[in-house]
């Protein structure tokens, strides 16, 4: 076998490891169960019950639960014009709140459970791009500063945008059961 054919044989060697431990992963997940998140509610007038919904775990086979939580994660994605004319954009996390919706238990197979789950509005001081109350104001002092020097490194031409997302999951031993939902505050 020459070089290029071996070369070409090993590329596809990899590549066909790659296809079937994606099917492997997908196919343990599968067999585990799927979570949904449902009904989801906001409430304005108060902070604290501010956001409401249900998880739906529907298992196939029985499951070691650790716990199963949900979290509100925020993505600040900040968009400026380089100095050549181009753009570019930069997202982090800058907000997460994990709650605990269930304790550690044995689900049993082919049963569909229901969660209630309840998380507070995160504290936004205003509508203009000034930073995310967390509670910790060591955290808080360093998002403000941070934000700030963002806005002066590009001029204050800068766009900013913050999606939030609810995630949830099933801790479980291996691979655990997880969904996402696109939220709008």
């Amino acid at each position: 076998m020459d070089k290029d054919t071996m070369g070409g044989t090993l590329i596809l060697a990899v590549i066909g490891i790659i296809i079937v431990s994606i099917i492997v992963v997908l196919t343990i997940k599968f067999l585990k169960g799927n979570l949904k998140i449902k009904d989801v509610r906001y409430d304005d007038n108060n902070q604290e019950a501010g956001i409401t919904g249900m998880l739906i775990l529907k298992n196939r086979k029985d499951l070691e639960s650790e716990g199963i939580f949900i979290s509100l994660v925020g993505n600040e994605t900040s968009r400026s014009r380089t100095s050549d004319g181009g753009s570019s954009s930069n997202t982090h996390e800058i907000y997460r709140q994990e709650v605990r919706i269930e304790e550690p238990t044995t689900y049993s197979t082919l049963n569909e459970h229901e969660f209630s789950f309840q998380l507070r509005f995160p504290d936004i001081q205003e509508e203009n791009g000034s930073p995310i109350q967390t509670g910790n104001a060591k955290v808080d002092s360093m998002i403000g500063m941070a934000a700030g020097m963002m806005n002066a490194y590009s001029g204050g031409r800068g766009r900013t945008q913050i999606k939030w997302t609810l995630e949830a999951h099933v801790d479980l031993p291996g691979l655990d059961i997880t969904t996402s939902e696109k939220i709008h505050l």
